[in-house]
């Protein structure tokens, strides 16, 4: 089956049991086939929906990050390690891509409460938690990106003010190239995934129909 099918198929069965609503279903499927780095879409989606299966499932409301396509070579430059009971991966692997939903979420459930970030490399498997991220500039990153506003949360677009763990996983998704970011927010439990330095997915209603109001815009202009 082409991926791009089986990313359908995966979003229509999201969709019938209203995991995701019509317009996160666009915005998703986009994601898929326009995608400027390699990782696998279906994974993509996947870690998505972990995160999404999490949230119904927990009581209380927990923040999270999440860096998908993680270097081993960016350990030294990019990486703390400040609490070492919260690396859970150091000598355990698990690959995301075998793995059932279930299986996954209670994975992450483990991780829920802890500091830091989750990172998975392209292929799936999850090689570290509790992880710090540092030497991550959003001021520079804002100037490579040629965007302004009154503060740094106005400037990277988002339509609410956000902290530092959003700040930090927008400014990943442009300096560690070819990555997709997601982060959850503790505050309201809102889903959002990034990559090059832009949101490009987002639970909240405000920047969805920004973000579908763009995709249909591309595609009309291709049409003419």
């Amino acid at each position: 089956m082409k991926i791009i099918e089986a990313v359908t198929n995966r979003l229509n069965f999201l969709k019938a049991h209203k995991i995701v609503n019509d317009d996160e279903n666009l915005i998703l499927e986009y994601i898929a086939s326009h995608s400027k780095n390699d990782i696998d879409p279906r994974l993509k989606i996947k870690v998505l929906e972990i995160l999404k299966t999490l949230i119904k499932r927990s009581k209380k409301s927990f923040g999270m990050l999440v860096i998908l396509g993680w270097k081993r070579d960016w350990n030294a430059k990019y990486a703390a390690l400040l609490d070492e009971t919260q690396n859970l991966f150091e000598e355990k692997k698990y690959d995301l891509k075998d793995m059932d939903i279930d299986e996954a979420v209670k994975i992450f459930s483990m991780l829920k409460n802890f500091d830091g970030a989750v990172l998975i490399n392209k292929e799936g498997i999850i090689i570290a938690s509790g992880i710090y991220l540092i030497n991550l500039d959003p001021k520079k990153a804002l100037d490579k990106l040629k965007q302004k506003g009154e503060d740094l949360s106005q400037a990277f677009g988002f339509k609410a003010k956000v902290h530092t763990r959003h700040i930090t996983a927008i400014t990943a998704s442009l300096v560690l190239e070819d990555t997709t970011v997601y982060t959850v927010s503790e505050e309201n439990r809102i889903i959002r995934i990034y990559e090059d330095g832009h949101i490009i997915y987002s639970t909240l209603k405000e920047e969805q129909k920004e973000l579908v109001q763009k995709i249909k815009e591309n595609k009309n202009n291709k049409k003419s």
